[in-house]
């Protein structure tokens, strides 16, 4: 599921291969207006992205990314490279660039004007969550037990935040300066600029 930048859309990947939109404030849901079009286990949509200005919805399907115009539905582009199912998308804030994380080991950057494959950041596991630095500069892409940050002109390695259990989530806070990370049984929140671990967060068993 993926809020619109303005809070007041929700959508909803399904099984089924459709997008539905819901009204938030009424609880209301909106015409069918996106359908990928494709049925069975490579039809599910997976995961979904709102681009920042809430005009673009990205989504994510067995091994490919699709570009979708929010207001119309009309299919814009297809991003194909992935050889797996997508976990994750996640634009860039100014809109330009586009992260995916997939099931194929790699997190990818693409050219959200040209469809192209920008770069492909590869990891040891299956890549479960991607987010972007609140400036745009960096990646955190989550797999297996780490959570690797990225430069995202550079493509190289930043730091690796490391965890004793499988990441499933991880997402910057708003002034960019720390980065929380989702595992099994705790939340853990890094101090970007030292890579160190500044408080865990457990839940009760």
């Amino acid at each position: 599921m993926a809020y619109s930048p303005d809070g007041t859309i929700l959508a909803a990947g399904t099984g089924n291969g459709t997008i539905q939109f819901w009204e938030v404030e009424n609880r209301r849901r909106l015409p069918t207006r996106i359908m990928p079009g494709l049925r069975g286990p490579a039809g599910e949509v997976n995961a979904l992205a709102f681009s920042p200005d809430g005009a673009t919805l990205a989504s994510g399907t067995w091994d490919e990314v699709t570009l979708w115009e929010v207001e119309t539905g009309q299919h814009l582009s297809t991003l194909k490279g992935h050889e797996h199912r997508i976990f994750s998308l996640a634009f860039s804030p100014d809109g330009t660039t586009l992260a995916s994380g997939a099931e194929d080991d790699t997190a990818k950057l693409w050219d959200v004007s040209t469809g192209n494959n920008l770069a492909t950041l590869k990891h040891a596991r299956n890549v479960s969550s991607v987010a972007f630095s609140p400036d745009g500069v960096s990646l955190a892409a989550a797999a297996s037990k780490s959570v690797t940050l990225w430069n995202v002109a550079t493509q190289e390695k930043v730091a690796a935040l490391n965890h004793l259990h499988h990441v499933d989530s991880v997402a910057y806070s708003p002034d960019g300066a720390t980065v929380v990370s989702g595992s099994w049984h705790e939340v853990n929140i890094w101090d970007v600029s030292t890579a160190d671990k500044i408080a865990t967060l457990e839940r009760k068993r």
